[in-house]
């Protein structure tokens, strides 16, 4: 999964984030400069820089996201002149290929579930991706805030289903706690 950190300290919000096309611009025009490894932001934006990183990438790395594992359709896509062709969906990369006759690279957390990609593809000034007839990725650890926006995305695996033992048998005991203190305070 595609880690996102946004922190605040000094006056300024740093985020740490992967590569995504969308981000730079929209980054720039929140006044975000890009310095040692991290966009740099005014402290007083990071409400606006959050919003961003959700809208980006589906979360801004504050809390736990409800993510799941989404099957996708691959597209045919051709690269610009002399440039590489990459297919973005879900606030990161799922697939790319840089050039003709080089494999397609698939992104973090993407398997392919049917088909496969061409050896090769495209023409060397236009790269294409080339998938086989069929094609279909899975591409886990997804936030389900992005899946909406994929008419073609199919959810197969709800994450985070089996229950945290742990904190639930926490939880239990501060309710067990609370509920002794309410029925001492109904008794008196």
């Amino acid at each position: 999964m595609s880690t996102v950190t946004v922190t605040t300290e000094n006056g300024k919000t740093s985020v740490h984030s992967p590569y995504h096309p969308d981000w730079p611009s929209q980054a720039r025009d929140l006044g975000g400069k890009w310095r040692g490894g991290a966009w740099v932001f005014d402290a007083r934006d990071e409400a606006r820089v959050r919003e961003l990183a959700r809208a980006v990438y589906g979360t801004d790395g504050s809390a736990d996201e409800d993510t799941v594992t989404v099957r996708l359709p691959a597209p045919h896509l051709t690269g610009e002149a002399n440039r590489p062709v990459a297919w973005w969906a879900f606030g990161r990369e799922i697939a790319a290929r840089f050039s003709r006759d080089e494999r397609v690279r698939l992104g973090d957390g993407v398997v392919i579930v049917s088909g496969g990609f061409e050896r090769g593809g495209g023409s060397v000034k236009y790269p294409s991706l080339n998938p086989k007839d069929g094609t279909v990725v899975e591409v886990r650890d997804v936030p389900r805030a992005l899946v909406a926006g994929e008419e073609d995305a199919e959810i197969v695996e709800e994450a985070g289903t089996s229950p945290d033992r742990e904190a639930l048998t926490a939880e239990r005991a501060k309710l067990v706690a609370r509920i002794a203190e309410i029925d001492a305070q109904l008794n008196a």
